[in-house]
């Protein structure tokens, strides 16, 4: 019996599933510092209260994760055990929407579900196939900013022992943070953002050291 050479056939196809991956940021930036307050007053007691502050800072900027348009439904009849399969886009479509948050019931989206003419920018490929085109993590959800702070300051209290009292804030200018766009092609608001996290959230505690 004739060897069959198993890996020809396969390299188109591994050719067209090249992309970004889906859990990777293109830019990111952390920044954080930590900053002791100047305060120096004649005045022992004042000088306990507001002197000796610590400002501790985190801040966190990063590009959104690639992500697909796909169905569940086994389009190329691969049968039991198959994955998401990859839809069809318009050749020259543009993907591009207006980027802005939607409420569901508005035109906002986050990329452009209809073309000119009213048709459907995704469609499936016909039946017992798979799409040809390279449109793997095609697309790019919303980035994210995340503003972390701390105060804190050590008071002494006996010999060798501390009362250290600390502030957190999570997010402090209460910044959103959109979530992933809607990818189901069969949504009423697919290409569209609607929902968002980040929430402003804070905390205090005392620690003693003894």
């Amino acid at each position: 019996m004739r060897n069959l050479d198993l890996t020809k056939p396969l390299l188109p196809a591994i050719r067209l599933a090249r992309c970004h991956r889906g859990s990777s940021s293109s830019l990111a930036l952390a920044i954080n510092s930590v900053y002791h307050i100047p305060f120096h007053s004649g005045s022992r007691l004042v000088n306990e209260a507001l002197g000796g502050w610590q400002l501790s800072q985190a801040y966190q900027f990063q590009t959104g994760t690639p992500f697909s348009v796909a169905t569940s439904q086994d389009i190329a009849g691969v049968g039991a055990g198959f994955q998401s399969q990859l839809l069809q886009i318009t050749p020259g479509a543009s993907l591009r929407g207006n980027g802005k948050f939607s409420f569901g019931v508005d035109s906002n989206s986050w990329f452009a579900t209809k073309n000119g003419d009213g048709t459907s920018v995704f469609t499936t490929p016909a039946a017992g196939t798979f799409t040809t085109q390279r449109n793997r993590n095609i697309l790019v959800g919303p980035g994210s900013a995340n503003y972390n702070a701390s105060l804190q300051k050590r008071f002494q209290t006996f010999e060798n022992q501390f009362l250290t009292f600390r502030f957190d804030a999570f997010n402090f200018p209460n910044h959103p943070n959109w979530s992933a766009p809607d990818s189901t092609y069969t949504d009423a608001t697919f290409g569209k953002v609607t929902s968002k996290t980040g929430q402003r959230s804070m905390q205090a505690s005392l620690r003693y050291s003894f």
